[in-house]
């Protein structure tokens, strides 16, 4: 079974690659973006959503990785989100999609790959590759999960288990 924090890393590259392809749909133009509440409220959601998964990181794993990752800066983008959607920058969130989300994603994957969890053949090249190995490795570990004897099953905590 996969431990929490890289379930939820699981998660993250999910919504990642979730970005990307709303991306790819829409197409990477700023004005398609600022004009297009749909576009905007599709990315901006995910980006909310990956800073509540990082909430749940733990903290030992943060400190790990935070030369690589800045995790505050992620969990507070999701406060502001939360709190003070409304008064969003265009341009800011747009700097998140085009500039930090393939950052995130790569860094992901990285841990991923290092950790076995998804093949070392899948790169960072293509999104579709990617997703499909993260996909499989989330469904993976949920048939597990329910295939473990009633011993190793742990009480349920909402940090353990990001099915979002």
């Amino acid at each position: 079974m996969i431990s929490p924090d890289y379930q939820r890393i699981l998660h993250i590259c999910d919504y990642c690659e979730r970005i990307e392809n709303t991306v790819l749909r829409y197409g990477r133009n700023y004005d398609t973006f600022i004009t297009d509440s749909d576009y905007m409220d599709s990315v901006s959601m995910k980006i909310m959503q990956i800073g509540e998964l990082v909430g749940g990181i733990s903290d030992e794993f943060k400190e790990n990785t935070k030369g690589r990752m800045q995790w505050g800066a992620i969990r507070g983008m999701r406060n502001l989100f939360a709190h003070a959607y409304a008064g969003m920058d265009k341009e800011v969130i747009w700097d998140v999609v085009t500039q930090d989300i393939p950052d995130l994603l790569q860094f992901c994957t990285d841990t991923l790959i290092q950790e076995g969890i998804i093949p070392e053949s899948e790169s960072f090249v293509t999104s579709t590759g990617v997703k499909s190995s993260v996909i499989a490795a989330i469904s993976k570990d949920r048939e597990e999960r329910r295939k473990a004897p009633p011993s190793l099953h742990k009480k349920p905590n909402s940090n353990d288990d990001p099915e979002l």
